[in-house]
C-alpha cells in the first residue's frame, strides 16, 4: 500500500497581539522567519479585534499641522460617499455648532482623529440581540422581503434575554464587501494562464487550472463576544462554573473505583476551599476587568491563488493581516456596529453577572451547607437532590454561555427553569420538586413522588448524565440511573408492566427486579462482546478470504445477538446467533459448554443472587460478572424489595420466598433460559473457579419447587394498611353507636349488628321527595329518625326487612296477574309461593339507599302506635299520598304479607 501526504497542520501564535506600539517591523520579520509560505497551499487563521466605548472626562485637540503632515490629502466624507470633497484643516472648525467633532477622512475612507481623550474609563458593551440581524441581512428582493444572507446564532448572557454574544457561519456583509476589495488586490490574474491552453472544453474545465473568480481570501465564520467571558476561562474549554463541580461531588459519594474516589476527593476539597460560583465572583471583582467586545473573524488564505510577489511572510503580514485588522475602523463597518451595541457604565457587566445569579448561588450554598457533613461521611445522596443541584448548575452555565444546548429541557421544563429562561430570560422555579415554603425556614424539602419519568421506559429524567460520565465513567452513571429508577418505581409502575400480578406490592417488586436485570443483560453483552472480539481481532485483517469471511460472519452473529431484547432465551433465532458467535463447532455441531452443575431451576439463580450479595466476595461469584454493574444495582434493588416486603407486613421467614418469587416471575417474563456461569473445574485440587466466563453456560430448564408464597401474602392478609383497616372496622363494629352499612350485612351475619342502636349509614331523608308529599309524610320519617332504637325488636325487624329487600331489588314485586284461592285458609300458603318479579315500568327500584330508608320508615310508622301515620289511621284521615308513594316502589301491606309479617284476611288484600 502506498501512502501520500495530504496535509500538515501547524498551530502557533495563539492570542498573539498584532499592530500594537512600535513592533510592526519585528512582527513583519517574524512572519518572514516562521515559514516559507511559497511552499504552503492554504493557511487558516482567526483575527480578533477589541471594540469598546470610552467614558471620556476630558479632551485635547491635536495640532492640525501634524494631522496635515501625516495626511497630505484629507476629505470631508468617507470613500463610499460620491460627494466627498477635499478640505483644508486650517479652514475647517474642530467642532460643529452642537459641540460635536467635525470628522475628516483619508483617501482610504478611514476617519482621522482631530482630538484625543486626556482622561477616560473603558466601558463594557454587549450586543443588542434584537438588532443584530442587521449585520447579516441582505438586500430587499422583488417582494420587498429581506433575508439573512449569513446564518447566525445568538447567545443571551446574564439572564438578559436580549443582550449577549453572536456566532455566524460567515462574515458581516459590510466587512465581506471590504474583503472582496482586498481579494481583488492580492489575487493573481489567471486569465493569462487560460489563454495559453487550447480552447476545447476539456482543457477549459481542467481541474489544475484555477478559476480566476475563486477568491484567495475567504471568510468562513465570525463571532462577537464580550471579553469577560473569554478571560475567565482557565483553558480553551470551560470556566469553573461550567464544570458541574457541585453535582459531581453530590453524585460521586457512591463512587466505587479507586480513580472515581480520587476524583471525588479532589472535587470535595476544591468546593470546600471555594464554591465555583464564589471563585468566579472573586475573579471578576475589582476595577479594570476586561469588558470590551471582541469581533473575531476566521479566514482561509489560499496562497496558491495569490500574486507571486505576495507569497512571503512579510507581504502577507502587510497586504493581508494588517488591512484586515484596520478594516474594523472604517466607517462603513463601524457605523452599523454602533447601532447594535449597548454600552454599560464601567465595571457594570461583572456586577451584572453576580447580581442576576445571586438567587441561584444562594440556593446552591444552602443545599451545600445542609449536606456537607453527609458528603464528608460519604453518605449516598438522594438522587432527586443530585438532579436538582445539577439543574441549578445548568442554569448558571446558561447564564455565562447563553447556549440553550446546556439546558436539559425535558427535565428543566418540568421545573420551569428552562421555560423561564427561554420565554422571559430569567429562570423560574415551580414547586414540582421543591417545597417553596420550606425555604423560608431554611429547610429543603424535595417532592420525589412527582419526579418526571420517560413516557415509554418510565425511567427518571436526569440532567447529570454528562457530568457523571465525564467525571466517573459510564458505568457509574448506569448504576446511579438504575438506583434512581428503582427509587421511583414504587410510584411509576407502567400500566402494562406485569398486569398478571394483581397484587400491587408484588407487582412493584417485579418491576424493579426487571430494571436490575436489564443491567445484568448489559453486563452479559459486554462480557460476550469483549471475548468474541478478543478472538476475532487477530483474523479481522487476514489475507485468507475464507478466514476473513468466517470472521465477519461470526462478528455479525454476535452483533445480531446483542441487539435482541431477550438475549438469554432459547428462541431459535437468538440462540443460533449466540452459538455462531461463541461456540466452537465440533464435527459440524454447535454446542454451548454446559456447566457441571447441570440443569437448575430459575429459583436457583434467584437464590444465588440473594446469597451472593450477603458475602464480602459475592461480587466475584456467578452470576455476577467482573467489571459489571449488576452487583451494585442488585444490592440496591434487593434492599428496596425487602423494604416493600416489610411495608406490606410480610413476616421475616417469608421475606426470602417473596423475593425469590418476584425474581422468578421476571425471569419467566424475560425468557431467561440460560446464563453464563463460572468455568468448569479442570482438576480436583484447589478452590473451584468463580469468575463468570463467556463460554460456559448454566441451563435453567429444570422444574423448580412450587412457591409456598402466593401474591396474597403481600397484601390480602398481611398488608399493614389492610390490617389497620380491619382493626378499625372491628372497633367500629363492636361499638353500639359506631357507623355501619346495611349493604355489608347479609341474613347469616345479621346478628352481628343486633347491638347497634343507631340507623345504618344509608338511611337518609334526602332520598325522599319532600316537596311532593304532604307534611305528615315528612313528619312520619322525622319521627322514625328521632325514635329509632336498634335494641327494640320491632326496629330490628324493620331493619332486617330492609336488608332482605335490598337483596331482592329490583325483583321486589309480586306477579301482576294472580289467581288467588277462594278459601281463606289457603291464602297464606299461596302468598308464600308467589314469585318475586320485576316491573320494568317502575322507576327507582334499583338503588339500595331509598329502599333501606323507606322500608324501615314504612314498617316502624305502621307498627309504632305514637307515629303520625298511626294517628292518621285511627283518625280516619286520608293516607292516599302515603300509600301511593310507597306502593310505587312495591312497599305496601302486600309486601309485608309476602315477607310473612302480615296476613291477608279478605280478597281485597290481593
Amino acid at each position: 500500500m502506498q501512502n501520500a501526504l495530504v496535509s500538515i497542520t501547524l498551530q502557533y501564535g495563539q492570542n498573539q497581539p498584532l499592530l500594537l506600539g512600535q513592533n510592526a517591523d519585528l512582527e513583519r520579520h517574524n512572519w518572514d522567519r516562521d515559514h516559507k509560505y511559497a511552499h504552503i497551499c492554504q493557511v487558516s487563521f482567526s483575527l480578533a479585534t477589541h471594540i469598546s466605548y470610552l467614558n471620556v472626562n476630558g479632551w485635547s485637540a491635536i495640532d492640525h499641522t501634524l494631522i496635515q503632515w501625516a495626511n497630505p490629502v484629507i476629505y470631508d466624507k468617507p470613500d463610499d460617499d460620491p460627494t466627498w470633497e477635499q478640505v483644508d484643516l486650517a479652514d475647517l472648525p474642530l467642532v460643529d455648532e452642537d459641540g460635536f467633532e467635525i470628522n475628516v477622512y483619508n483617501p482610504d475612507g478611514f476617519c482621522i482623529p482631530r482630538w484625543k481623550p486626556t482622561s477616560f474609563e473603558t466601558c463594557g458593551a454587549l450586543l443588542d440581540l434584537k438588532k443584530v440581524h442587521e449585520l447579516f441581512q441582505g438586500t430587499e428582493d422583488a417582494h420587498r422581503h429581506v433575508q439573512n444572507e449569513v446564518p447566525f446564532t445568538v447567545y443571551p448572557l446574564a439572564f438578559t434575554r436580549d443582550l449577549g454574544n453572536v456566532k455566524a457561519t460567515g462574515l458581516m456583509l459590510t466587512f465581506a464587501c471590504r474583503v472582496m476589495q482586498l481579494n481583488a488586490a492580492i489575487r493573481k490574474d489567471d486569465r493569462a494562464a487560460r489563454h495559453n491552453v487550447n480552447d476545447d472544453d476539456d482543457n477549459n474545465n481542467h481541474p489544475m487550472i484555477p478559476n480566476h473568480h475563486s477568491p484567495a481570501l475567504l471568510g468562513i465564520s465570525s463571532q462577537i463576544y464580550n471579553s469577560l467571558s473569554h478571560c475567565v476561562h482557565t483553558e480553551a474549554k470551560f470556566h469553573v462554573v461550567q464544570l458541574g463541580m457541585v453535582t459531581s461531588v453530590f453524585a460521586g459519594a457512591s463512587a466505587k473505583s479507586a480513580m472515581g474516589k480520587r476524583h471525588w476527593e479532589r472535587r470535595v476539597k476544591f468546593c470546600e476551599q471555594g464554591m465555583p460560583h464564589v471563585r468566579f465572583s472573586q475573579k471578576v471583582s475589582g476595577d479594570g476587568q476586561p469588558q470590551t467586545l471582541q469581533f473575531e473573524n476566521t479566514y482561509i488564505l489560499d496562497i496558491s491563488r495569490m500574486r507571486p510577489d505576495l507569497c512571503t511572510g512579510s507581504m502577507i503580514y502587510d497586504q493581508v493581516i494588517c488591512p484586515l485588522l484596520k478594516m474594523w475602523s472604517h466607517p462603513s463597518i463601524l457605523a452599523p456596529i454602533k447601532d447594535v451595541l449597548v454600552a454599560f457604565q464601567p465595571n457594570i457587566i461583572p456586577e451584572l453577572f453576580k447580581c442576576v445569579t445571586y438567587p441561584i448561588m444562594a440556593l446552591i450554598d444552602l443545599i451545600w451547607g445542609k449536606h456537607v457533613e453527609d458528603l464528608k461521611a460519604r453518605k449516598m445522596m438522594d438522587p432527586c437532590m443530585i438532579e436538582f443541584v445539577s439543574m441549578l448548575e445548568h442554569t448558571l452555565n446558561y447564564t455565562h454561555m447563553g447556549n440553550a444546548a446546556v439546558l436539559c429541557k425535558k427535565l428543566m421544563d418540568c421545573a420551569w427553569l428552562s421555560l423561564g429562561l427561554i420565554q422571559d430570560g430569567f429562570p423560574c422555579l415551580s414547586d414540582t420538586f421543591l417545597a417553596h415554603g420550606s425555604l423560608q425556614s431554611g429547610q429543603i424539602i424535595m417532592w420525589s413522588n412527582s419526579w418526571p419519568v420517560e413516557l415509554v421506559t418510565h425511567h427518571p429524567l436526569t440532567s447529570s448524565k454528562q457530568c457523571q460520565e465525564l467525571t466517573y465513567g459510564q458505568d457509574h452513571y448506569k448504576i446511579y440511573e438504575a438506583r434512581f429508577a428503582v427509587r421511583l418505581a414504587m410510584d411509576n409502575v407502567p400500566d402494562h408492566a406485569y398486569v398478571n400480578v394483581t397484587d400491587l406490592p408484588l407487582r412493584v417488586a417485579c418491576y424493579i427486579a426487571n430494571i436490575a436485570l436489564k443491567v445484568y443483560f448489559d453486563d452479559v453483552k459486554q462480557l460476550v462482546y469483549n471475548k468474541v472480539m478478543e478472538c476475532l481481532n487477530p483474523t479481522m485483517d487476514a489475507n485468507d478470504p475464507v478466514l476473513k469471511r468466517t470472521t465477519c460472519d461470526c462478528y455479525m452473529a454476535s452483533s445480531r445477538w446483542m441487539d435482541e431484547a431477550r438475549l438469554l432465551s432459547y428462541t431459535p433465532g437468538i440462540l443460533s446467533n449466540l452459538l455462531h458467535a461463541v461456540a466452537v463447532p465440533d464435527a459440524g455441531n454447535f454446542q454451548l459448554t454446559p456447566s457441571v452443575l447441570g440443569q437448575k431451576p430459575v429459583s436457583f439463580l434467584a437464590e444465588s443472587i440473594l446469597t451472593a450479595i450477603t458475602l464480602a466476595t459475592g461480587h466475584r461469584k456467578p452470576p455476577f460478572i467482573r467489571g459489571g454493574n449488576f452487583y451494585h444495582v442488585a444490592c440496591v434493588t434487593i434492599k428496596e424489595m425487602k423494604s416493600i416486603a416489610r411495608c406490606a407486613g410480610v413476616k421475616c421467614q417469608d421475606e426470602k420466598c417473596l423475593l425469590v418469587d418476584a425474581f422468578c416471575r421476571v425471569f419467566e417474563s424475560l425468557k431467561v433460559n440460560h446464563i453464563p456461569w463460572s468455568g468448569n473445574p479442570q482438576c480436583t485440587i484447589g478452590h473451584p473457579l468463580t469468575a463468570t466466563v463467556h463460554n460456559v453456560w448454566l441451563n435453567l430448564g429444570a422444574k423448580g419447587p412450587t412457591s409456598s408464597i402466593t401474591s396474597t401474602t403481600f397484601s390480602q392478609n398481611h398488608s399493614v394498611g389492610l390490617l389497620a383497616l380491619c382493626a378499625s372496622e372491628d372497633i367500629q363494629a363492636s361499638d353500639a353507636h359506631g357507623d355501619w352499612s346495611a349493604l355489608d350485612i347479609c341474613l347469616l351475619t345479621f346478628e352481628s349488628i343486633l347491638h347497634k342502636v343507631n340507623m345504618p349509614t344509608k338511611w337518609k331523608l334526602s332520598y325522599l321527595s319532600a316537596e311532593q308529599a304532604p307534611p305528615y309524610v315528612t313528619d312520619a320519617y322525622h319521627f322514625v329518625r328521632n325514635k329509632y332504637d336498634g335494641s327494640k325488636p320491632l326496629h330490628q325487624l324493620a331493619t332486617l326487612c330492609a336488608v332482605v329487600c335490598t337483596g331482592l331489588i329490583p325483583s321486589i314485586f309480586p306477579p301482576e296477574k294472580i289467581s288467588y284461592p277462594s278459601r281463606k285458609v289457603q291464602y297464606e300458603a299461596y302468598i308464600h309461593d308467589l314469585d318475586w318479579v320485576t316491573h320494568k315500568n317502575r322507576k327507582g327500584t334499583t338503588a339500595a339507599g331509598p329502599f333501606i330508608t323507606m322500608v324501615i320508615g314504612f314498617i316502624i310508622s305502621l307498627y309504632e302506635p305514637d307515629s303520625p301515620i298511626s294517628h292518621h289511621i285511627w283518625d280516619g284521615s286520608d293516607l292516599k299520598p302515603w300509600w301511593a308513594k310507597h306502593t310505587a316502589k312495591g312497599i305496601n301491606t302486600f309486601l309485608l304479607a309476602h315477607l310473612g309479617l302480615a296476613s291477608v284476611e279478605t280478597p281485597s288484600g290481593f
